[in-house]
C-alpha cells in the first residue's frame, strides 16, 4: 500500500466525520508515541474498570449480607407470632376454664 493510497484513505475517512482519528504520523517515535499513550490510557481505564468492579463487589456482598440478615429478621418475627397466637389460645383455654 502506497503513501498515495493511505492518503487517500486519510482523507475519504475525515469527510465521514471521523476527525479524531490522530494525524497521520510518518516517523517512528511519533507512531510509538501515540501507541504508547494509547497504551498508557487503555491501562488506565482497565485500572479504573477494576475498582469500579471491585466497589460493585462489595457493594453486591454486603447486600446479600443485608438479605441475609433480612431474612432472619423475617424467621424470627414468624416465630414471635406463632408463639404469640399459641399464648393467646392458651390464654383464652385458661380465662375459659377460671369463668367456669
Amino acid at each position: 500500500m502506497s503513501s498515495t493510497d493511505i492518503d487517500a484513505m486519510i482523507a475519504e475517512l475525515k469527510t465521514k466525520n471521523y476527525t479524531h482519528l490522530p494525524p497521520k504520523k510518518d516517523d517512528s517515535q511519533s507512531l510509538k508515541q501515540v501507541c504508547e499513550e494509547t497504551f498508557e490510557k487503555t491501562a488506565r481505564e482497565l485500572e479504573n474498570s477494576q475498582h469500579k468492579l471491585a466497589a460493585a463487589t462489595e457493594r453486591l456482598k454486603q447486600l446479600k449480607q443485608d438479605q441475609q440478615d433480612l431474612m432472619e429478621m423475617i424467621e424470627t418475627k414468624k416465630l414471635d407470632e406463632t408463639l404469640n397466637a399459641s399464648l393467646m389460645e392458651e390464654c383464652k383455654r385458661v380465662d375459659g376454664v377460671l369463668k367456669v
